[in-house]
C-alpha cells in the first residue's frame, strides 16, 4: 500500500497512516513538550569522609537531602564570599585619603545635629 504525503495548511507532511489528530497533539500540546527549567544538573564526586562529617554538623532536615545539603551548603558559601569581598571593599574605603576626608566634611557638616538630645546608638 503507498503512503502519501500530505500537509494540512501547517507546511509539515504526515503520512496516511498517521492520524491527524496525533499530528495536532504533537506539536500543539504542551504536555508534549519539557518544561523550560532553570535547574542545572551536574554530577560531582564526592569524598565519604566529607559526606559524613557534612551530615554531622547539618540540620536534621537536611541530613536526609543530600542534594537540598548540597544547595544551602552552596548558597551560603556564596553569601560568606560576597560578605567577604564587601568587607574588603569597606577596609580599603576606610583607608582612602579621598574617603576620610569626605567623611570628616560631613560629620562637620552635620555635627550641629548632635545637640539634638538624642542618644548616638
Amino acid at each position: 500500500m503507498r503512503q502519501l504525503a500530505r500537509t494540512r495548511g501547517h507546511g509539515r507532511a504526515f503520512t496516511s497512516n498517521t492520524r491527524w489528530c496525533d499530528y495536532e497533539c504533537y506539536y500543539r500540546c504542551d504536555m508534549k513538550r519539557r518544561p523550560t527549567t532553570t535547574t542545572l544538573r551536574r554530577s560531582v564526586a564526592l569524598p565519604s569522609a566529607l559526606i559524613g562529617e557534612l551530615n554531622s554538623v547539618a540540620p536534621p532536615e537536611l541530613r536526609t537531602n543530600l542534594n537540598r545539603l548540597v544547595i544551602v551548603s552552596l548558597q551560603e558559601y556564596v553569601s560568606r564570599r560576597r560578605r567577604e569581598e564587601f568587607d574588603r571593599a569597606i577596609a580599603a574605603m576606610a583607608g582612602d585619603p579621598q574617603v576620610r576626608a569626605e567623611c570628616a566634611a560631613i560629620a562637620k557638616d552635620f555635627a550641629v545635629t548632635e545637640a539634638d538630645g538624642l542618644r548616638n546608638d
